[in-house]
């Protein structure tokens, strides 16, 4: 697909998933910024590095200046997690609310909580138990009031467990069998992929919709956005 032209897609966080979104932007022909705190990565072909601090709304708004595009990928350590990220999203929501930016945010499954073996759809409800799950459903509780009230379009993509290059803690991932190719069958965890298409696909307006595999985990593909959900990837 042929990037718009002067459109900047900016991806926050460089870590597996922030990388491998700014890569598959950079290979269909977008204009890409790549922010972290210290911009250190691997250069990357097509791709700007920058550093910038999302912590405030000072800095976000600085990490996101004239992007069309904006996507979440900040993460911090699991014992950090229920403290630091509210203060990241307010910032980051912020940010966008100022300048316009459509916000896509690399989200998780932690607010269904337990389903016992239930399937997840937009319609599983949310029992979330724990505080990190509680705190996720409040994340998205604050998404979805946002783009409700018009003040940030907002789609949120939702996936289990990752794997893929750079992911080095998944259950399949390269930390637990480094250099080997692993087979599956059935839905299993997901690819970076469909992050870097939720923003522009004729189907998905503005606000959540669902992105997710086949059964049998071929390449992913976006079903229709009928109501204002979150995606899963």
């Amino acid at each position: 697909m042929a990037a718009v032209q002067g459109s900047l897609h900016t991806v926050l966080g460089a870590g597996p998933a922030g990388t491998s979104v700014a890569m598959e932007l950079a290979r269909r022909g977008h204009a890409v910024r790549l922010v972290d705190r210290a911009a250190s990565g691997e250069p990357l072909d097509g791709i700007e590095r920058v550093a910038g601090d999302v912590g405030t709304v000072e800095g976000a708004l600085a990490a996101i200046e004239g992007a069309d595009v904006v996507y979440h990928c900040v993460n911090v350590a699991y014992h950090l997690q229920v403290d630091v990220m509210p203060g990241i999203q307010e910032a980051v929501l912020g940010a966008v609310a100022r300048t316009g930016a459509r916000l896509v945010v690399l989200d998780t499954l932690y607010p269904y909580g337990e389903t016992h073996g239930e399937v997840m759809t937009e319609d599983t409800p949310w029992r979330a138990a724990t505080a990190k799950g509680r705190m996720r459903a409040q994340l998205d509780e604050n998404y979805l009031a946002a783009h409700k009230e018009g003040r940030v379009k907002v789609v949120l993509g939702r996936s289990a467990d990752f794997v893929g290059p750079r992911v080095l803690n998944s259950t399949l991932g390269g930390g637990r069998l480094p250099g080997r190719a692993h087979r599956r069958r059935g839905p299993g965890p997901r690819e970076h992929r469909p992050r870097a298409q939720l923003h522009q696909h004729p189907r998905c307006r503005p606000g959540p919709g669902h992105a997710r595999r086949d059964p049998l985990g071929r390449r992913p593909r976006l079903a229709p956005a009928h109501r204002p959900r979150p995606h899963h990837a």
